[in-house]
């Protein structure tokens, strides 16, 4: 019996130690809070990006992560009984953007824990600049050469046919534009 508890407790210390490590792992910072705000878990991540070090002791309350947004989230997650999720901004190292999102962990009335999860909005908002610089000169290197076609096309229209010194180079020019568009 006594080889058999030790098998189990074995197990169970891996189960934990496989789960730290899937935690840890993760870019988000999470934390499993009580409904009275205290952290009963909380990866590495959350305490960086809180900007704090672990505090001793066990089950802190969430006011140790010193950052009263993610307070006042919780907050309001407890009081309404659901899921609350907002866009903040805090200050650890530096100033950052953020979408924190507190969900009920189980469906009970009224839920016990609540996961409180922090992921870092910088990469998704410097995709979203590079798209729009993207957009910006692709559309620029397209209306240059359409600007031109449109312009000599127009020369042409309005009496640049009868120009006969000028009219092929005109072409030339329409023809070249052409060219580097289908090349863009």
């Amino acid at each position: 019996m006594a080889e058999r508890l030790e098998a189990k407790l074995a197990e169970l210390r891996a189960e934990r130690d496989m789960r730290e490590a899937v935690l840890a792992s993760l870019p988000a910072g999470i934390a499993l809070l009580g409904s009275d705000l205290s952290i009963r878990h909380a990866n590495d991540r959350f305490w960086s990006i809180a900007g704090v070090e672990r505090p001793p002791g066990a089950a802190p309350r969430l006011h140790a992560a010193r950052q009263p947004v993610l307070e006042a989230i919780a907050s309001e997650a407890v009081k309404r009984g659901a899921a609350v999720r907002r866009e903040a901004s805090f200050y650890a190292d530096e100033r950052g953007e953020y979408e924190v999102a507190v969900v009920p962990v189980a469906h009970g009335e009224p839920p016990g824990a609540w996961l409180l999860t922090i992921e870092d909005l910088k990469p998704e908002r410097a995709m979203a600049r590079l798209r729009r610089e993207f957009v910006a000169n692709v559309s620029h290197e397209l209306k240059t050469p359409l600007t031109s076609i449109r312009g000599f096309a127009e020369t042409l229209l309005e009496g640049g046919l009868e120009d006969e010194a000028n009219r092929g180079r005109f072409v030339e020019t329409i023809r070249d534009q052409a060219v580097l568009l289908e090349a863009l």
